[in-house]
């Protein structure tokens, strides 16, 4: 996925939010017009990782060459 910083920061904080909210995955991929794997890696460390930020789970992505 080619998506410029900005809007992946913008799209990981609105992930975040849907999650709090109690959406479901594949709700979160349909609203947001994005694959339901890149949705699960962003909940999944978003779940795991308490207290994680969105910088935090940018650089785990890059880290493990998600974006």
């Amino acid at each position: 996925m080619k998506i410029p910083e900005q809007d992946m920061y913008r799209l990981i904080r609105q992930i975040m939010k849907d999650v709090d909210a109690g959406r479901r995955i594949p709700e979160i991929a349909v609203r947001h017009h994005i694959d339901e794997g890149f949705t699960e890696q962003v909940c999944r460390m978003y779940l795991t990782h308490p207290g994680v930020d969105v910088d935090g789970i940018l650089d785990r992505m890059e880290r493990k060459n998600i974006l």
